[in-house]
């Protein structure tokens, strides 16, 4: 496995109109863009930004070959940008993301053993019937696999942007609901409890004790508290007497 940069994007199938007083959805129910249209605009994006690079000498041509004729080589090709209906409908990749995002690179459960400096995990091979199957690699091997899932320093996995920026995200959605005479985005829904959100999620009870089975008691609440700045000592804690 080689480092695979990708983003997954949910966009919109519409917009605003510039003063604000419709929402125009996409003219075409199956696409949001023309393929071959796409396919233009993105080599002529990429390009840009090849030529931006190189003219701050971000971007040095191999030995031998010039940048100009590089960029009229790539000019002159048709680019492919793939495109294809989703499986099964927009629904189902809502939700593919949703569980996709949100999980690391392996499960606990999908790994076997680890010993003699050596990890064995299943997988799953697509093509061949999409069978599960067992793998085993040197330790080091398995870090670095594992590694290439880690995102790199001040990146986020998560963007919001548009409608769905957190700034006013319950205010556009309601707008948008408005115009397009849908019910309205409600905020005030109140939150399942959390020892009964993980109960449903996991199937455990975090009021009992995984080792002897007995019930926790509720001893005391600590009310939240500010800690002290960056670079400040924490106050002194003195014992009583």
């Amino acid at each position: 496995m080689e480092r695979h940069i990708h983003l997954h994007c949910i966009v919109p199938g519409g917009a605003f109109t510039f003063d604000g007083e419709q929402f125009k959805p996409c003219s075409h129910r199956d696409w949001l863009f023309p393929v071959k249209a796409l396919s233009k605009v993105f080599r002529g994006n990429y390009l840009e930004r090849l030529e931006c690079a190189h003219a701050a000498g971000e971007l040095k041509s191999p030995p031998g070959v010039h940048f100009a004729a590089l960029r009229k080589a790539l000019r002159e090709h048709d680019w492919v940008v793939y495109a294809k209906p989703p499986f099964g409908g927009p629904q189902q990749i809502i939700d593919y993301l949703g569980r996709y995002t949100h999980r690391i690179a392996i499960s606990n459960h999908r790994i076997l053993t680890v010993a003699d400096g050596k990890v064995t995990f299943t997988w799953k091979d697509y093509k061949d019937g999409a069978k599960s199957k067992e793998m085993t690699l040197d330790a080091h091997e398995f870090i670095r696999r594992f590694i290439l899932h880690i995102l790199p320093p001040r990146f986020t996995r998560f963007r919001h942007d548009g409608l769905l920026a957190c700034g006013h995200r319950a205010s556009k959605l309601n707008r948008v609901k408005a115009l397009l005479g849908l019910a309205r985005v409600t905020t005030n829904k109140e939150r399942e409890p959390y020892d009964v959100l993980l109960q449903r999620l996991s199937g455990k009870d975090i009021h009992v004790c995984p080792f002897c089975g007995g019930r926790l008691r509720r001893h005391q609440d600590l009310a939240p508290t500010i800690g002290p700045s960056r670079g400040q000592d924490p106050p002194l804690m003195h014992e009583a007497a």
